[in-house]
């Protein structure tokens, strides 16, 4: 598994170092760390089926007390969206 892990290090311009030791070969952010000012910065991304994702941070997620399959609404308010619980 080790040696899995390095080539997908390697591969991204990472070094492994052992578990929880990733360290940028360019100088970046490693994965998951977010620099000052850009915690809530996302990027939307496409699956193979077209619909678009979105990942919400995980510290969100708990301060909301969501868990997994959650289910919530997506409502469209002028220049922005709403996500709110579920009311059924």
């Amino acid at each position: 598994m080790g040696s899995y892990i390095n080539n997908m290090a390697e591969l991204m311009g990472w070094s492994y170092y052992g578990p929880l030791s990733l360290v940028s070969q360019k100088g970046t952010t490693p994965m998951g760390a977010k620099k000052a000012g850009k915690q809530h910065e996302r990027v939307l991304t496409q699956n193979n089926s077209g619909s678009y994702q979105l990942t919400v941070p995980i510290e969100l997620i708990r301060n909301m007390n969501w868990k997994k399959g959650q289910r919530v609404t997506i409502k469209k308010q002028v220049d922005r969206l709403i996500i709110e619980d579920w009311k059924g």
